[in-house]
This record gives C-alpha cells, structure tokens and sequence, in this order.
C-alpha cells in the first residue's frame, strides 16, 4: 500500500532575504471516500503580519493517490518557479547532542 508523502512546506523569503513574505504549506489529505485530497495553503505575513489568517491557493480532490501524488509535485514546481523556497525543519537527533548549536538547546557551559 502507498503511502501518504508528508507536508512540504516553502517560504517566499523578502527582498531583504531575511524577512518571510509567504509561508506556504502544500500537502495530501486522504478522505473518508477514498479520494485524496492535494491541498495548498499561504500564510501570508506581508498583508497579514499575524499570520493568524490561511488562504487556500488550490484545493482539489483526485481518485487515486499517483494522481495526488502528480498534482503535489505540479504545485511545488508552479511555486518555485513564483520565488519560494524549500523549508526544512531542522532535525535534533541528526548528529547526536554535541552538534546542536543553538544555546537554549544545547549550551556550551551544560554537563553531560
């Protein structure tokens, strides 16, 4: 049986390629009636700097899930040809504790 991908999740960084204009989550949701559905949502802190509101930018359902599959793959391309960016979160457990670098999780003076 296949398997649902996860969320991809693409920023649209701002012309100081430090700020975040768009914060886009593409994802497959499989439905009760066996369909799939491939939804693309935008947090869009330009217009919105709460990032409260959600806008759906494509929702469709599709039968099979290589279908969803193809039309998720369609969606990140049409978004990274409009200026976003893959996002990865990082991972914790990629190198074992002494490569965390970031002093609230792993500070240097800490004893193991």
């Amino acid at each position: 049986m296949a398997t649902i991908p996860p969320p991809v999740y693409m920023l649209k960084p701002g012309e100081d390629r430090v700020s975040i204009l768009v914060n886009r989550t593409l994802t497959i949701i499989g439905q009760d009636d066996g369909k799939f559905l491939v939804s693309v949502t935008d947090r869009d802190y330009q217009y919105d700097p709460s990032g409260e509101k959600q806008d759906i930018v494509f929702r469709e359902a599709f039968a099979s899930l290589p279908q969803a599959k193809a039309e998720l793959e369609n969606q990140i391309n049409l978004s990274l040809a409009a200026g976003l960016i893959e996002r990865e979160f990082p991972r914790l457990c990629r190198g074992g504790s002494s490569s965390l670098t970031f002093a609230g999780v792993h500070p240097r003076n800490s004893e193991r």
